[in-house]
């Protein structure tokens, strides 16, 4: 049940980013600013990417955002000696 969860809050922030993308905005500050303010209005409303992303708490999709750049960091840079196996097992227990 949470995987489906995971999988559906990714397919989420892809189409939104992608739609904010079309339409001229900087994803990565328009999420940012939904995602800290809580103002639905740094999404647009086009192809219903403000509806989509409603669908979800915002804790629930930063903790997939974390989650995907922890899992990110522990398949390249743990293999590349960028942090330890001390600190990766510490960053997860903390998400």
């Amino acid at each position: 049940m949470r995987e489906v969860k995971h999988e559906k809050i990714k397919r989420c922030l892809l189409e939104v980013y992608q739609s904010l993308e079309r339409y001229g905005y900087n994803p990565v500050n328009q999420l940012i600013g939904y995602l800290i303010s809580g103002d639905p209005t740094y999404i647009t409303a086009k192809e219903r990417a403000r509806y989509k992303i409603q669908e979800f708490d915002r804790e629930d999709i930063l903790a997939e955002i974390v989650d995907c750049f922890f899992k990110e960091l522990d398949q390249h840079d743990y293999a590349r000696g960028v942090c330890s196996e001390d600190t990766l097992f510490f960053l997860k227990q903390v998400i």
